[in-house]
Formats: structure tokens, C-alpha cells, sequence
């Protein structure tokens, strides 16, 4: 039981560290139809960063946590 709450201090932690990082603030530029074209980690201007790509999307983008960018192209 212990080791549970120990475990558990321990995932809040990481996740509460990861939220604050700049990992955590990580932009999806998106296509004109919506689909993710790739991801940027650690940007502030996500609308500017996204209207510079060749995503042809007119810098639209949404918020992605940094364990589903892991996989994705990057900008």
C-alpha cells in the first residue's frame, strides 16, 4: 500500500513538471482539413510557427500533449 502512494506521489510529480516545462507547451500544426501536418515543442507564437510550414493551412494549429507529439513529424 505504501509503495502505491509512493508510486503515485511520484506520477503527479513528473506530470505536474511536465505540464510547466516547455514540453509540455507544444503546438499541432493542422492541414486546411483538419489532420495533423506535424508538431513543435516548446514554442510560444503557435499560430506564427504554424503559418510558416508547408502545411497550407493559413496557421491553424491546436494544443497536443507532449506524449502524442513523441510520434509525430516535427515542425
Amino acid at each position: 500500500m505504501v509503495r502505491l502512494f509512493i508510486l503515485a506521489v511520484i506520477a503527479t510529480a513528473i506530470s505536474a513538471v511536465a505540464a510547466d516545462s516547455p514540453i509540455g507547451t507544444s503546438c499541432q500544426c493542422l492541414y486546411s482539413d483538419g489532420s495533423h501536418c506535424c508538431v513543435a515543442f516548446g514554442v510560444g507564437a503557435c499560430r506564427e510557427l504554424c503559418s510558416a510550414t508547408s502545411c497550407n493551412a493559413g496557421g491553424n494549429w491546436s494544443h497536443v500533449s507532449w506524449f502524442t507529439g513523441l510520434g509525430r513529424h516535427k515542425c
